[in-house]
């Protein structure tokens, strides 16, 4: 103890303070899981009544509709270029089924 630096009620000396040099971050936190930031590099597929299906990239329904976009609201507004009527299934894929040359299947301007 400090003599001239006790407390006067409980006769000790009080605690110092010492301030951080330092802090702690934290990682950043994820996107949601229904967002199209969160499965870059996947496709959706959907199908339609009619019997067409298309693959459609989420970069490119990312870039188009940003990436928060939610993934359910994106495949709800979608109809089909064929007959107009809102897609009957989807399904989120991490690759698509190719045709020879590279290009998916059911997406007419190719790669995105």
């Amino acid at each position: 103890m400090v003599p001239g630096r006790e407390c006067p009620t409980f006769g000790v000396a009080p605690l110092l303070f010492v301030p951080i040099l330092f802090s702690v971050q934290t990682a950043p936190m994820p996107p949601p899981l229904d967002t199209l930031a969160a499965w870059p590099g996947h496709w959706i597929t959907v199908g339609c009544a009619c019997g067409r299906r298309a693959h459609l990239p989420t970069k490119m329904l990312a870039r188009q509709h940003g990436e928060q976009a939610r993934i359910s609201e994106l495949v709800a507004r979608l109809r089909c270029e064929k007959c107009g009527a809102r897609p009957i299934e989807a399904e989120l894929r991490d690759d698509v089924q190719t045709s020879a040359s590279g290009y998916a299947k059911g997406y007419p301007g190719g790669r995105a």
